[in-house]
């Protein structure tokens, strides 16, 4: 049976590969939907960071930004801010 890891990587690359270019919102929920049932929520943002076109990460770190009950564990947001959000597709 396959590793988790390698589940998460085939997903992320078929999500990814399914919606570029149609629709992004839904998209970003399956991949947010993913985050909040991953045990290592900070691992998988790496891996979407890595794969996931830009106008798809930044609806999803809207998404994470807007869920208090979701931990993603320490991220630096880049220009100095310690909020804890992740800066992911917002660069």
């Amino acid at each position: 049976m396959p590793s988790t890891s390698t589940i998460v990587a085939a997903t992320v690359g078929t999500v990814a590969t399914g919606f570029l270019g149609t629709d992004n919102l839904e998209a970003a929920l399956c991949f947010y939907k993913a985050l909040k049932v991953y045990p290592q929520p900070s691992d998988l943002i790496s891996i979407y960071d890595k794969t996931v076109p830009k106008p798809v990460l930044d609806l999803l770190a809207e998404m994470i930004a807007a869920d208090s009950d979701l931990n993603v564990g320490p991220f630096s947001a880049g220009s100095g801010s310690d909020s804890g959000i992740p800066g992911v597709g917002l660069d």
